[in-house]
């Protein structure tokens, strides 16, 4: 039996598969469903060379950005589902911020889109999250054609 399932939210349709999915786990269960979405806030190149402010103002607008999103979904679920949504800011690998709010979270499903929904370095993507996840990964593909 599933008692927490924990989705990370991607766009496309394998997150939208994944969604569908991490729900379809959540009712089964009759357990609540946490979405996070995951934004990269390492500070860009341009950053240091005087561009800190803008910098501070597109990490507020990105979370601004993510907490929408996430409203946007919890406002399409099934109104008996008990979701709970979190913006994870990852200055450091994706993968590794996702792992620890599996843990804070203490989740036992872990939902995610693959091949990698973040590209980057690696411990970034869904590949790393399946080797290195204390608990199940669910990773669900676009459909085929």
């Amino acid at each position: 039996m599933i008692r927490s399932p924990v989705l990370v939210l991607t766009s496309g349709d394998a997150g939208r598969r994944a969604l569908d999915l991490a729900v379809a786990v959540a009712q089964a269960n009759r357990a609540p469903l946490t979405v996070l979405h995951v934004l990269d806030t390492s500070a860009p190149w341009w950053a240091g060379a005087g561009g800190g402010a803008d910098f501070a103002q597109a990490q507020r607008e990105a979370h601004a950005d993510g907490e929408r999103a996430l409203a946007g979904v919890r406002d399409a679920l099934p109104q008996d589902l008990l979701v709970r949504t979190c913006v994870l800011h990852a200055a450091e690998r994706a993968g590794v911020q996702v792992l620890r709010a599996v843990r804070k979270g203490d989740h036992d499903l872990l939902v995610v889109e693959a091949p990698s929904a973040w590209p980057g370095p690696a411990g970034s993507g869904s590949g790393w999250l399946v080797r290195h996840c204390p608990v199940p990964v669910l990773t669900v593909r676009a459909p085929c054609g």
